[in-house]
């Protein structure tokens, strides 16, 4: 890590290649995905504390296997909302496009706990699945808006 000075900070180690992640708003911690033989080469989900003196610890196996392209935060960052596939082919860590035919559900992830639990299957008018590119949350919080891949229309969930 290298600060807005340009300061030095300790490293992150991480289980596996094809790093990609979020930073929570307040920036303390982080959400990524690797890949590895051990996952089947699929992107796995984590969470680690990024900020000072707690760089790299509670790297934690969220245990869900998505792109973190998928995911969003809620302002306060105790929250994180996912589109994660119900199944990956092997290999679309590397080669993303393998999962261009995968159906998304949506889940939400205590980033205090790590604790996630599913919230929705979004269906289109004619009852098919979505393939989501990417998530947004609403200024108050209350619809989750995202991309689908095949008609790269903006479709939206309402979360309360």
């Amino acid at each position: 890590f290298i600060g807005q000075n340009e300061e030095n900070f300790k490293s992150l180690q991480t289980d596996g290649r094809g790093f990609k992640g979020k930073w929570t708003p307040d920036g303390s911690k982080l959400l990524y995905t690797v890949y590895s033989e051990a996952t089947n080469w699929n992107p796995e989900l984590y969470l680690v504390r990024a900020q000072g003196d707690a760089i790299g610890q509670g790297n934690t196996d969220l245990g869900l296997s998505t792109f973190v392209d998928k995911c969003t935060f809620n302002r306060a960052g105790t929250y994180a909302y996912c589109a994660v596939p119900d199944f990956l082919q092997r290999g679309s860590g590397l080669y993303p496009e393998l999962a261009f035919d995968s159906k998304d559900a949506f889940y939400t992830i205590n980033l205090e706990t790590g604790a996630y639990q599913q919230i929705a299957q979004p269906v289109s008018s004619g009852l098919d699945r979505f393939n989501i590119s990417s998530v947004f949350l609403s200024g108050d919080e209350s619809t989750l808006f995202f991309t689908d891949v095949n008609s790269r229309h903006i479709h939206s969930v309402r979360l309360r």
